[in-house]
């Protein structure tokens, strides 16, 4: 693993703790406005667990990341950048983020037609998100 300079991301501990008190300030406030009964319970956990499945799901977070690393790319590239995945599930995996609005699809004028895959904001939110989370758990 790379060994990551302290220095260079402390300003982050700041950030990280900021948010964490956002954040519960945010959620303090939702619980008090909304009467959480069991129904509602129910609800947002059905929610949470859905949040995770989709984290969980296989090549979803890798195919986000390799659309990062590589500034975007079309499907042949990402096959070869993704050691192991079928055709068919890199093309459903893509569906998926194209419908959470997670990468954005353009279709290349070129014979043949290249479709070329890049995040979006929503997409590059995600993956800061995921390495605010990483920075967390390694202690930094």
């Amino acid at each position: 693993m790379v060994e990551i300079k302290t220095n260079k991301i402390k300003p982050l501990d700041k950030l990280l703790k900021d948010s964490r008190n956002l954040v519960k300030e945010l959620m303090d406030s939702h619980f008090k406005d909304i009467e959480h009964d069991e129904e509602r319970k129910i609800v947002e956990m059905k929610f949470f667990l859905k949040t995770f499945e989709f984290i969980r799901k296989k090549w979803n977070v890798r195919s986000l990341y390799e659309l990062e690393i590589h500034s975007g790319m079309n499907f042949n590239e990402m096959m070869r950048h993704m050691k192991g995945i079928s055709s068919r599930s890199l093309s459903d995996r893509l569906k998926q983020l194209e419908d959470l609005k997670l990468i954005t699809r353009t279709v290349q004028d070129a014979r043949p037609p290249k479709v070329f895959y890049e995040l979006s904001e929503k997409g590059q939110g995600i993956i800061e998100l995921i390495q605010f989370i990483i920075v967390y758990l390694i202690g930094i």
